[in-house]
């Protein structure tokens, strides 16, 4: 992932399709969902008539989780870490158009992926593969699991007036006490 990070932005996808990206929250508090939706779109990745590339890491709350989760001292790495990463952008366009299907495109629909990141990781960590399956013309839904196996995440709270008033979940470290198997195990079938 590092590896394809480049001037500012993670590099550029190499599909014929520009790529569209946007979040989708559903449910409420920890047993609704959250998930990154990359897609084809008809819009050019680039920043003017107000269309935004988005940041891959958008808050150090992310960036903390993920040091943590690496057993390093947040309290050292975290903010050079976020300050590292937190300006990186993606190289799509936010809350861009769907590319259209019309007669002349031999496809009846984008096929979806649903991509469920590992422990410690996010819906922001595989950016790079998502947004290169998107250029290829499949709708990809990087889902972000709120019990605990996440670096980070949120949910809004009841009545949220704003995108702002969130509830944090943080990564889950299992103590030396603890069965590692047991709790890991409850997180994959989520009991």
């Amino acid at each position: 992932m590092f590896s394809s990070v480049r001037s500012g932005s993670i590099r550029k996808p190499n599909g014929s399709f520009s790529v569209g990206c946007a979040d989708y929250m559903w449910g409420s508090g920890e047993n609704g969902g959250f998930a990154r939706l990359f897609y084809p779109s008809n819009d050019p990745n680039q920043i003017s008539n107000g269309w935004e590339k988005p940041l891959w890491l958008p808050n150090k709350k992310y960036g903390d989780g993920m040091v943590k989760y690496a057993k390093m001292p947040t309290w050292l790495l975290a903010k050079p870490f976020y300050w590292w990463l937190g300006k990186i952008r993606l190289d799509c366009t936010w809350n861009g158009s769907v590319h259209p299907l019309d007669e002349t495109d031999n496809r009846k629909k984008f096929p979806c992926i649903i991509f469920s990141h590992g422990l410690g990781a996010s819906r922001l960590v595989y950016s790079s593969i998502a947004l290169e399956l998107a250029s290829y013309g499949y709708v990809v839904a990087v889902v972000e699991h709120r019990d605990e196996s996440a670096s980070a995440t949120f949910y809004l709270k009841e009545g949220a007036s704003s995108y702002q008033d969130r509830h944090w979940i943080k990564f889950r470290k299992v103590k030396a006490t603890e069965d590692k198997f047991q709790i890991r195990n409850n997180q994959v079938w989520n009991i």
